[in-house]
């Protein structure tokens, strides 16, 4: 087996003590370990493979971990530094992540509510902004790779596994980039957008953005909105389109429609996405019947006294005159007894409103500093 190259109690670098396998992808295997000299828990990446590392192996884990670098995004899985093993090999030394996969979520088809999808891709889609504006495309969005994050209180996200990104030659420069050969396809099939699977096809960033519809979309549904076991059965599973199950909000079933456009560029950019997905951040209260306050009240008891409809004008009219009367009276009973007070020995402590937050906190709470402390 892969994992066997390297053993549980291994120190790599002479520095770092191989604890335990975390797991792993087709292209390498995490380890959990530990700094022995500041005794820090840390997580180390190797590369999977029977027998010795190719070149191209070896490089491209390199470059996952310069991915991550350039990126430098909160919601970036950290990269700490690249050493080598005994053996000579790159292994990547990252922070120690706490918590579980999106796909662990989403397991035996639970749904996920538009708030709570909110919560959890907003980050995602910034991470994902911010590696495009430095010239890196994932190519490898799934549920795997969006790490959901448990520290004490605290509640975040992270974007894992670089492993396919393109990186541009503005990025990295053209001498150290590892070209994808020609007919063959990155990523994980149910993710991976047509033109990523069409032959002749001209994939870029937007392919992420794609990546991200299909995730949005099997986070609302339970479901993948396309599936097969091949290319060509995953392209025209596609070419006959999906549409969001009926219990969706219709703007945000338009949006992640739309980043699953077959064309790229009618595909929305992830400012846009962005933009239109914090819109689902706030709990949105159904709309019911207004409770009868006392003018309604009034209104109602007339008409059903006389035994007519009150007619639409003299309805708003009464609601509106009714509590105008109303202050007005508690106006001039609180000025009189003001007046009243003024010879009063005893000063009136000021009325703190205790346990009733003020309008401006209710209003900070709508959208929550921490918006992810509900997982």
């Amino acid at each position: 087996m892969p994992i066997d190259r390297f053993r549980r109690g291994d120190l790599v670098a002479d520095r770092f003590r191989l604890d335990h396998p975390l797991g792993g992808g087709g292209m390498g295997v995490v380890w959990a370990a530990t700094d022995i000299a500041s005794h820090a828990r840390l997580a180390l990446k190797v590369i999977r493979c029977d027998g010795e590392p190719s070149p191209a192996q070896r490089k491209r884990l390199v470059l996952e971990a310069r991915a991550a670098m350039i990126v430098q995004h909160p919601n970036v899985v950290r990269v700490l530094d690249v050493v080598e093993s005994p053996a000579g090999e790159p292994v990547v030394v990252m922070e120690l992540l706490h918590g579980k996969p999106l796909s662990g979520l989403l397991e035996g088809g639970a749904v996920v509510s538009p708030r709570k999808l909110a919560q959890i891709l907003l980050p995602v889609v910034a991470a994902v902004a911010a590696a495009h504006a430095r010239g890196v495309v994932h190519r490898d969005l799934k549920p795997e790779n969006i790490f959901r994050v448990y520290d004490g209180a605290r509640r975040d996200v992270r974007v894992l596994d670089f492993g396919v990104a393109k990186l541009s030659e503005r990025a990295i420069g053209d001498e150290t980039a590892v070209r994808t050969a020609a007919g063959f396809a990155v990523g994980t099939l149910p993710y991976m957008a047509p033109e990523q699977l069409l032959p002749g096809g001209r994939p870029d960033h937007r392919v992420d953005v794609w990546a991200l519809g299909v995730i949005a979309y099997e986070c609302l549904a339970g479901r993948r909105p396309f599936d097969a076991d091949h290319a060509a059965g995953l392209i025209a599973a596609i070419r006959r389109g999906a549409s969001c199950p009926r219990q969706v909000p219709p703007e945000l079933a338009r949006l992640v429609e739309q980043m699953l456009a077959f064309d790229p560029a009618r595909r929305p950019g992830l400012p846009e996405v962005y933009q239109r997905l914090s819109e689902h951040l706030v709990q949105r209260v159904p709309a019911t019947r207004l409770a009868p306050t006392p003018a309604r009240a009034m209104v109602a008891a007339a008409a059903a006294a006389t035994g007519r409809k009150t007619p639409r004008g003299l309805r708003l009219a009464a609601m509106i005159a009714i509590p105008a009367a109303v202050f007005l009276a508690g106006f001039a009973v609180g000025w009189y007894s003001a007046g009243a007070s003024d010879a009063a020995t005893t000063p009136v402590p000021e009325r703190r409103h205790e346990g009733r937050p003020r309008r401006a906190e209710v209003v900070g709470e709508l959208v929550p500093a921490r918006p992810l402390t509900d997982w």
